[in-house]
């Protein structure tokens, strides 16, 4: 109801982003992995979009609704519609009003200027970038924006404007999660088909030797079961229920799409409702960018981003964090970051880790130069330093500015998050250090590869709560965004059958 959703956002409003992710993150492995097919377009979603057909490579056409210029009511519609000539140029907190107000500034194809002005007031054709994209295109305007964002074509930014050299044979199984901009223009056929399909539409009434791999697309049954179950399932399903992405799916998009800066691609560490500015606190966080990389592909999945737009918010969030994130010589990230990247905080270790995961999933889910840049971004820290060759359990959390483990914040113990900065220091060495086995044994030794960790030095705890084995690093329960935080982090957590069991 819509009193629900109303306390379900003053809630969010007071937790801190750890909290947000951890109840953002449920919510969306709910939904994860089927694309949304909307039977109809919303009148509002019409009245404020346009169809573009162009040669060139059209993007989303909507107007911001949570867009505003300094004051909230200087929005899209009621102040920049008004001298959309002057107005689509105003930059506030770095945003550009063009890139909000797609629809009202006519920004509704991706193409290149005649010519860009740089910060130090010289002006520039975009061809110009050529000469050195990686450099050129971050560099910044004399609207505080940067070149890639009026030289998207030159920037290789945009959607692809060529049809594939290698087309598919078949047709796709599934239907588009975007609509027709028309309807067919083919009448049904009035005679059959001289092929007709060798599938039989009666369900056959023999029973398979073998159990499915998918779930089923029947509706629930009318009658439950008079036996109920006493006990929970100890596995988890292989695919999440198929859940039609509703008006709070959407409503958690454009939450998470408010905690990213489009300046930057970075993600905020928290966020106000009472604006809609981005990072009211003003400065981004590491692990926030992870998660929010990860977020990106399960919006793509399930139609809410094209796959064009998807790539491109990735590619800006990897590339602001691989070359212009604070990053010692050992490849550890800042944990925090303001808008210029100058804020100081610690050198983390696990919130490095949680990034590095969001850039190799977005990586291995949108290909080629994604997932080379981001192997090369797993490459550059050293994980494995951040476990001990002495064996005993416990983890530095801090790096110094040498690069160097930081010895007195080597203090926490398994199980708790860290297990992911453990698997990804176990795969950095079996990649890049192979001759070497200690960040595999630590993994194997307190973490565990396909069974409950042997542990040592009474490392990790067992505790019994209410008759169910529970890991933690003390006596007592860890929170609950842990074994969460290691369940969508990482695959061989949920591989492992005593995580299963625990998680249950």
């Amino acid at each position: 109801s819509d009193r629900k959703i109303k306390n379900l956002m003053v809630i969010f409003s007071i937790l801190t982003i750890r909290r947000i992710l951890l109840i953002t993150g449920v919510i969306l492995f709910y939904y994860c992995g089927f694309p949304m097919v909307n039977a109809s377009p919303t009148s509002s979603s019409l009245s404020h979009s346009k169809l573009i057909i162009s040669s060139i490579p059209s993007i989303q056409c909507i107007d911001n609704d949570m867009y505003y210029f300094k004051y909230e009511k200087k929005t899209c519609k009621e102040y920049i519609s008004k001298k959309p000539s002057k107005r689509c140029h105003l930059v506030s907190e770095g945003k550009i009003a063009r890139d909000f107000c797609r629809f009202t500034c006519n920004n509704c194809v991706c193409a290149d200027v005649i010519k860009v002005s740089l910060k130090n007031g010289k002006r520039k054709k975009c061809s110009w970038v050529l000469q050195n994209q990686q450099k050129k295109c971050n560099m910044k305007t004399k609207w505080k924006s940067r070149v890639r964002d009026y030289c998207p074509e030159s920037c290789n930014i945009c959607p692809t404007k060529n049809p594939s050299i290698n087309p598919s044979v078949s047709p796709t199984t599934m239907p588009s999660p975007l609509l027709s901009g028309a309807p067919s223009q083919t009448d049904v056929t009035k005679h059959p088909s001289e092929n007709p399909s060798h599938l039989t539409t009666v369900p056959t009434f023999a029973s398979s030797e073998e159990p499915s791999r998918t779930p089923s697309l029947k509706k629930m049954t009318e009658k439950p079961s008079k036996n109920i179950s006493q006990f929970p399932t100890r596995t988890f399903s292989q695919a999440p229920s198929i859940r039609e992405v509703n008006d709070h799916m959407r409503s958690i998009f454009k939450f998470w799409s408010a905690f990213r800066s489009p300046e930057t691609g970075m993600y905020c560490d928290n966020i106000k409702f009472t604006n809609s500015k981005t990072c009211g606190n003003g400065y981004y966080s590491i692990a926030s960018a992870g998660w929010g990389l990860i977020s990106d592909v399960i919006f793509t999945e399930l139609g809410l981003l094209t796959s064009s737009e998807g790539r491109a918010r990735a590619n800006q969030t990897m590339q602001t964090g691989f070359y212009e994130w604070p990053k010692n010589p050992s490849g550890y990230y800042k944990h925090f970051a303001s808008l210029g990247w100058r804020l100081e905080s610690e050198w983390s270790t696990i919130d490095t880790a949680i990034f590095i995961t969001g850039c190799r999933f977005a990586g291995r889910y949108f290909g080629g130069d994604l997932a080379v840049l981001a192997e090369e971004m797993f490459r550059a820290v050293n994980f494995q330093a951040a476990c001990n060759p002495d064996g005993k359990p416990q983890m530095y959390t801090k790096v110094n500015d040498d690069g160097k483990m930081d010895e007195s914040s080597r203090y926490l113990t398994p199980y708790n998050e860290y297990y992911i900065v453990g698997f990804l220091a176990a795969e950095w060495e079996k990649a890049y250090n192979p001759n070497s086995d200690q960040a595999r044994k630590y993994f194997e030794t307190y973490f565990g590869l396909d069974r409950k960790p042997v542990g040592a030095y009474g490392k990790p705890k067992t505790n019994n709560v209410y008759g169910h084995e529970i890991l933690s690093d003390s006596g007592s329960l860890v929170s609950s965004f842990i074994p969460l935080f290691c369940r969508f982090a990482t695959g061989s957590f949920k591989s492992n059958p005593y995580y299963q069991t625990m998680m249950v």
